[in-house]
């Protein structure tokens, strides 16, 4: 399916139909039954929103143009590539396999939740990928994420400010595990990694940091830094 207009239009994905994506009257369009679906947006600002997929894979180019694109579920095997210009990425969810690649622009990334292997590619420009839900907790991030920064100056920052629990993380140059996570985070060519934890009475072992800027703010509770290099 391809768009080719250079107004913004909004657009929505279900397991079985695809609406929106015109600027008088939208379309509507049911399918099964097929292995790969791709779908690629115009040049202008587009929002469009994925609820489900379908068994097969899923490939949503939005192209240029500043894009929001949220994600509240991923049944199969899903990507997201943002294309050019200041692109706003939202996971609420992830059943399966994720990988956005944000490319080019200053773009925004939020991962609230995933249950299945997430990687992002923030691509060039300065991009901001930010890791927490609606409550500034991680405990939601219950599968590997990755992390790539890319080119340009990148900020990740992992927010736990919400969680009264008394957490054990471990920080390396490469890896954040703990802190309520399951699988963790693996990170790469990010020059600032912000790290910040929760109320309860956290156990925080720094054994190495990346090649950039750390940041750790314990917050409130009887925390306890081990820092080994």
């Amino acid at each position: 399916v391809s768009q080719s207009r250079y107004h913004g239009n909004t657009g929505t994905l279900t397991s079985n139909s695809l609406t929106g994506l015109a600027k008088t009257a939208d379309i509507s369009i049911n399918y099964q039954n097929a292995e790969t679906l791709n779908i690629n947006l115009g040049t202008g600002g587009d929002t469009f929103t994925i609820n489900s997929t379908h068994t097969g894979q899923t490939h949503l180019n939005t192209n240029a143009g500043a894009d929001i694109v949220t994600v509240n579920s991923a049944t199969d095997t899903l990507s997201v590539n943002t294309g050019d210009d200041a692109d706003q990425v939202t996971v609420n969810a992830t059943a399966a396999t994720t990988t956005l690649n944000t490319e080019a622009g200053q773009d925004t990334i939020r991962i609230k939740s995933i249950n299945a292997v997430t990687t992002v590619n923030a691509g060039t420009e300065n991009d901001i990928i930010d890791i927490y839900d609606d409550t500034n907790i991680v405990n939601n991030i219950a599968a590997q994420l990755t992390i790539n920064g890319d080119a340009g100056n990148d900020t990740i920052t992992v927010n736990d400010t919400g969680d009264t629990t008394a957490n054990t993380g471990t920080l390396t140059s490469t890896t954040l595990t703990g802190l309520g996570m399951t699988n963790g985070i693996n990170y790469q060519n990010a020059e600032t990694l912000n790290i910040n934890l929760g109320t309860g009475g956290d156990t925080f072992t720094i054994n190495s940091t990346h090649s950039g800027e750390t940041n750790l703010d314990t917050g409130a509770g009887a925390d306890s830094i081990r820092i080994k290099i």
